[in-house]
């Protein structure tokens, strides 16, 4: 009788514990949808305010390595887009630092190896960019590998 007295109450505990409650006051009421498939205004709005965040965090474009003839620097540049445009290549390129990230946009005339660039620390600020004059990119510089990389 010893053995089955706490036996007995361990098993009436459990039974206790797992049994369904008829505790229903945290339950949230149900908006039955109609036919049309409505969405519930909450989750429509829920939804929108999150494609922003995704945007701003996913690339646009696949990124490309652009490999640099300094051992240092390959393999930290990445083309994001590219257009040809009145004989000129216009890209914009993401350099990858170890403490930062950095956005540039350039144009490239391969005809005569000139380019016009403008960087900044967010994509943002590439859309009113001024590019300033058209300038010969240094030899064995980044700007020439990317040019290389580009009219190749």
């Amino acid at each position: 009788m010893k053995m089955k007295l706490p036996l007995l109450i361990v098993s009436l505990f459990f039974l206790v514990a797992c049994s369904s409650s008829d505790d229903t006051s945290n339950v949230q009421p149900t908006q039955e949808l109609s036919d049309t498939n409505d969405i519930e205004p909450e989750l429509e709005e829920t939804a929108s305010n999150m494609v922003p965040e995704v945007e701003e965090s996913a690339p646009k474009a696949e990124l490309t390595p652009i490999p640099m003839s300094d051992s240092f620097e390959n393999g930290r540049y990445f083309l994001t887009s590219q257009m040809t445009e009145n004989d000129a290549e216009n890209i914009e390129y993401i350099r990858k630092g170890n403490d930062n990230t950095s956005y540039a946009k350039m144009q490239i005339k391969c005809s005569n190896n000139e380019i016009r660039k403008y960087s900044a620390d967010n994509a943002d600020a590439l859309r009113s960019a001024n590019m300033g004059d058209w300038i010969t990119p240094t030899p064995d510089g980044t700007d020439q590998d990317i040019v290389n990389f580009i009219c190749k």
